[in-house]
């Protein structure tokens, strides 16, 4: 009797270890999903270099070869899952993409050619290879020609919207990113927020979207209004993350110069704002966002920003 009862114990425990053991399994593979549906997005534009503007008298001491690796150790701090930048001439797009930073990641760029190549900016999308796959990708101008390169009348520069499809490797979702550089000009803003809208309605059709970039229009001007007040629902990582106490950097501004400086007052360079941008949709939630303020010791001793913006980055998730 005894022996019997021995046995019925031994059984039980061993029935009980395992059964914990298995919910204890459980529970950790329902972490590790979780922890690899977040995604970190950095959006940055690092100021474009060409002969124009290398050699202008205002830029010296802010020439690509004095900057770049501030550019990248900005990058390598913050190890963004995905990474959208805007401006990068082609030379600089090769100078990223030999870095060892960015070896362990992929690109979605096009190449530019003949005259184009000396004036059109890539606005790549890199992503880390070991979580994403890529599934397709494009691009468009803004402009009333979309499919070709041009740009809206009175604009100096053509600027361009470069997208990609994503399949996340461990849970098989996918999404898409819209890498933008929006014109100057009010109106061409509205006319390319229009554009964007209407190419991402046809693109991803309901898939999940973010969209980031250099939008040049800050929070308080008409183009905003029209990009959050669709019916696919876009929310801006800034704002959505100081809802949540989550705006880690709440009085920093995304341009304003290469500062720090001392010939530009604050009113000024709040007139310049918050023009860059991490747009998402449902499922995606806001888990923080910051404005990077890193500095290097630059050209003559000069603390500087490595570009005329700031990088930005949203801490997302899917819920």
């Amino acid at each position: 009797m005894k022996l019997i009862n021995l046995f019925i114990i031994n059984r039980n425990i061993t029935y009980i270890v395992n059964k914990y053991f298995l919910i204890l399994l459980f529970a950790a593979s329902i972490f590790t999903v979780n922890a690899q549906q977040e995604l970190k997005v950095m959006s940055f534009n690092i100021f474009l270099a060409n002969n124009e503007h290398e050699w202008k008298e205002n830029m010296w001491g802010n020439e690509w070869h004095r900057r770049k690796d501030a550019v990248v150790q900005g990058m390598l701090d913050y190890s963004p899952d995905i990474l959208a930048i805007q401006e990068p001439m082609t030379p600089q797009y090769k100078d990223l993409q030999d870095t060892a930073v960015l070896k362990n990641y992929g690109s979605i760029a096009f190449k530019l050619q003949g005259e184009e190549a000396s004036y059109a900016q890539l606005d790549p999308i890199f992503y880390k290879k070991d979580k994403f796959e890529p599934l397709d990708k494009g691009r468009f101008w803004f402009s009333e020609t979309p499919d070709t390169v041009s740009r809206f009348p009175n604009e100096k520069w053509p600027m361009i919207c470069t997208w990609g499809k994503f399949r996340i490797k461990t849970t098989g979702k996918i999404f898409y990113v819209f890498n933008n550089h929006m014109p100057d000009l009010p109106q061409a803003q509205l006319n390319s927020v229009l554009l964007l809208l209407q190419k991402v309605n046809e693109i991803a059709e309901d898939y999940p979207v973010l969209m980031t970039g250099d939008f040049n229009f800050n929070h308080n001007e008409d183009a905003m209004d029209f990009v959050t007040h669709t019916p696919r629902g876009f929310k801006d990582s800034n704002c959505e993350a100081s809802k949540i106490g989550k705006n880690l950097t709440p009085d920093i501004l995304t341009t304003g110069g290469w500062g720090p400086y001392t010939d530009r007052t604050e009113d000024e360079e709040r007139c310049w704002g918050i023009m860059d941008h991490i747009f998402y949709t449902d499922p995606f939630k806001v888990e923080s966002y910051a404005i990077d303020t890193t500095t290097y010791n630059g050209y003559g001793g000069i603390r500087r920003s490595p570009s005329d913006h700031r990088a930005i980055v949203a801490k997302l998730k899917f819920n």
